[in-house]
Parts: C-alpha cells; structure tokens; sequence
C-alpha cells in the first residue's frame, strides 16, 4: 500500500508540474510552486526527484515511453504504410490535444533547454523515428488471388523488380529517419 500512496504523490508532482510549467514558464517556475500545487511539501519533491530538471526529463521520458508503447500496441501489423503512419500522427496529435498544458511543455518550453534538446534528439526523437521507419519498411500486405501466380511464386518479372526498387527506396528513407542527426543550432529549430 505504501508503494501505491508514493507512485501516487509522484504522479501528482509530475502532473502539477505540467500545469506550473506551462502557465509560468520552466525556467520562471520554482520547485515550490510544484510543490504547492501538488499538494506536498518543498522537501518532498526531492524523494522523487534531484531537482526542476529532473522533473522535466522524468515528464517528458514517461509521457514519451507510455505514447511510443501504446502506439506500438495499436498499429495492425499488415496494414498499410499510410494508414499506419496516420495512426501514428492521430496518436500524437490526439495527446496534445487532450492536454493543452502538456502540449505547451513539450512544444515550448522543453525546446527552451538546450540540453535537454540535445538528450531528446539522441533518444526519444530516435526511438520516434525508429518506429516510423518501422512502418515504412514493412512490405504491404499481400493476399494472394486465385490465378494470380501468388501461391507458387510465380509472377511478373517487371512487378518483382518494381517491387524490389520500391523496397530500396523504403529503406533509403528509413535510413534517413533512423539516422542520428548534428543539431549545429542546439535543436531550436524542432
């Protein structure tokens, strides 16, 4: 039961982080005002966290690790790229669009933090990427059509090669998502 009560109070100080974030600006925002709009005392935030930007990068990496997770989970494996790749971009928009706090911190103040741009981009940016180039590189879906040649591998020699040219050209542009990138301008341009 203890463990419950103290995953709850870190809920609560990540939440109410969120809200003081947003409406004051990271960097104007102190560690009391997280603590006072949580509910708890100054001192109890340093259970939980070393510091503000410990606060933030705990944020970011829950919210981050939970919405790559659930879109992984969602995604119909077989379906096509474009409707994968929406699902992706509905997901995302979906959660920042529940949460308008949520959507300020990640939009405006996380980008403020040099640092923290560059953890992000090696990272999470990364796994995001990841996972599209995931999408990208799955091959349609096939179901094979009497007659079609399908079932015993036969088939067009101009549609495999097609095919094939196609495939290369999802890998290339995975390989371009996948591909760790030099920020020279510190991230500020995301």
């Amino acid at each position: 039961m203890a463990r419950r009560r103290s995953d709850d109070k870190r809920s609560r100080i990540l939440e109410a982080a969120v809200k003081v974030f947003a409406r004051r600006g990271y960097f104007a925002a102190r560690v009391a005002d997280v603590a006072r709009r949580a509910g708890v005392a100054d001192g109890t935030i340093y259970l939980y966290f070393r510091n503000k930007e410990d606060i933030l990068v705990s944020l970011f990496d829950e919210v981050m690790s939970e919405h790559l997770e659930g879109k992984r989970r969602e995604m119909e494996p077989g379906e096509p790229a474009p409707v994968r790749l929406r699902a992706i971009a509905e997901r995302h928009l979906a959660l920042l669009g529940r949460n308008r706090d949520l959507a300020v911190v990640f939009q405006v103040e996380l980008r403020q933090s040099t640092k923290f741009m560059e953890r992000f981009t090696a990272s999470w940016l990364q796994d995001y990427f990841t996972l599209i180039a995931e999408v990208i590189e799955q091959p349609p879906r096939q179901s094979p059509i009497a007659g079609d040649g399908a079932e015993d591998g036969a088939g067009n020699d101009a549609e495999d090669e097609a095919s094939g040219d196609t495939r290369q050209r999802r890998g290339d542009v995975a390989a371009q998502f996948a591909a760790p990138r030099q920020l020279g301008d510190g991230g500020k341009h995301f």
